[in-house]
């Protein structure tokens, strides 16, 4: 169903309290109109020039639809006379596929063209048009729900299971990977407490000798904590502690502070509350593996408690957005099946992660 043929909106009803009648804006205000009228989209659903972090520099997007209050469509709109399709289209793509945003959808449009690209795997393919009930948060894709099953299952493989020293790296990469990718219905989950999740799984996983590498992945961790922290409830990280270069330290006070957060989760999302909890213990696992082995190139017994908490943060989630109970962790037997089932998934990741070493 694509959009009507371009019309002008009159600027006294632009939306998002826009007002000036640039040749973009009438384009961006056509499209606006569009999703809502013909494509059923909420208001609420909407937001324009959200800002998007490209490599080194920020942008704004022009039109994001968001699915469970996170980016699924973004929209690059430009002129009338702009006939620069594919330079427009890779603007959307690159806005799209960023770490902030990874949207599903990326659209070009001037008005004239209406182009849809859509994420398949590692691939942009184009596609006739967005899809016709994309604002039906109840709905979700066949081909994206198999691929987030296919996505878990290394890591259910260890739900309420100590994970042995010898598999703990390939663990850990094995979420890392669910937390940069936030396939369905991780996707649901906070951004920041997400991307702060994926670099601090990047440092529990990375050797001890990188430690230039390991500075900057924990004190990114660290600013997408503090930034959810200060957005959620009004108390961020120190600005001077994120100057700190000892990953030991770093670590302790990121420990300690969500500690003292999981203590009192008043006013925070269920969800939110989970996270958290799982947060603290995997900074109590980073800080015991430098602390005890010396050296951060060794890798301790994963705990069963940690384990745990991915289970009830996956778990919730599972239950709310997809009506699915996970096994009972008292009863053994219910876990065994499931364990059966992802055997081959995680011989095949932790085959694989030996030998890249990712």
């Amino acid at each position: 169903m694509p959009p009507k043929p371009f019309y002008e909106i009159n600027s006294q009803a632009y939306l998002f309290g826009k007002t000036d009648e640039t040749p973009e804006e009438k384009v961006r205000q056509w499209a606006l109109f569009e999703l809502l009228s013909t494509y059923g989209i909420c208001i609420n659903n909407l937001e324009v020039e959200r800002q998007v972090k490209v490599g080194t520099r920020y942008h704004r997007a022009d039109i994001v639809i968001l699915r469970e209050s996170a980016p699924y469509v973004v929209i690059e709109c430009k002129k009338w006379e702009d006939k620069h399709k594919d330079r427009g289209m890779q603007q959307a793509l690159s806005y799209a596929d960023a770490n902030t945003m990874k949207a599903r959808y990326a659209v070009y449009t001037n008005g004239d063209v209406w182009e849809v690209r859509r994420k398949m795997g590692e691939e942009w393919v184009e596609i006739p048009d967005l899809p016709s009930r994309i604002d039906d948060n109840y709905l979700v894709e066949l081909d994206e729900l198999i691929r987030s099953i296919n996505d878990f299952k290394p890591a259910f493989y260890w739900l309420n299971q100590t994970v042995p020293a010898t598999s703990a790296r390939a663990y850990f990469s094995c979420l890392q990977v669910l937390f940069n990718g936030t396939p369905y219905p991780l996707n649901c989950l906070d951004k920041d407490l997400c991307f702060g999740t994926d670099n601090l799984l990047r440092v529990i996983c990375a050797r001890g000798d990188h430690q230039g590498y390991l500075h900057e992945k924990m004190v990114a961790a660290c600013k997408s904590f503090s930034a959810f922290f200060e957005r959620r409830l009004n108390q961020g990280y120190k600005e001077e502690f994120l100057s700190d270069d000892d990953l030991r330290h770093l670590t302790l006070i990121s420990k300690m502070k969500f500690e003292r957060m999981v203590e009192n989760t008043r006013g925070l999302k269920g969800a939110e509350a989970l996270h958290l909890r799982f947060i603290a213990t995997l900074l109590q696992y980073l800080f015991n593996q430098i602390h005890l082995t010396k050296k951060k190139e060794n890798f301790l017994d994963v705990p069963a408690v940690l384990t745990r908490e991915f289970q009830e943060l996956v778990g919730f989630i599972f239950q709310i957005h997809l009506k699915v109970s996970f096994p009972d962790p008292v009863l053994e037997e219910s876990g065994t099946y499931l364990r059966h089932f992802c055997l081959p998934a995680w011989e095949e990741f932790k085959k694989e992660d030996d030998r890249t070493g990712r």
